[in-house]
């Protein structure tokens, strides 16, 4: 079974499927514009010693987020 949850909630070193963007302003589309998109699997590497950013892997890139942005950002847990 899987959860949908925010992706900043994303613990370090699990995998999720992008489910849908909570808002769409101009933060989203440049996470879109990176790559980011419905459907999509995304792992959460590691966190910043003050937990911003995030470092994730999207589509074989490593891409750094800031919490502000994954609030935005949910997705299905992988259990």
């Amino acid at each position: 079974m899987s959860s949908i949850i925010r992706l900043c909630d994303l613990a370090p070193n699990s995998k999720a499927v992008i489910h849908s963007f909570a808002a769409e302003n101009a933060s989203v589309k440049r996470v879109k514009d990176l790559g980011i998109a419905q459907g999509e699997e995304i792992v959460c590497l590691f966190r910043s010693p003050f937990s911003d950013p995030t470092a994730y892997r999207v589509n074989g890139v490593t891409v750094a987020l800031r919490k502000s942005d994954c609030e935005k950002i949910l997705v299905k847990a992988y259990e």
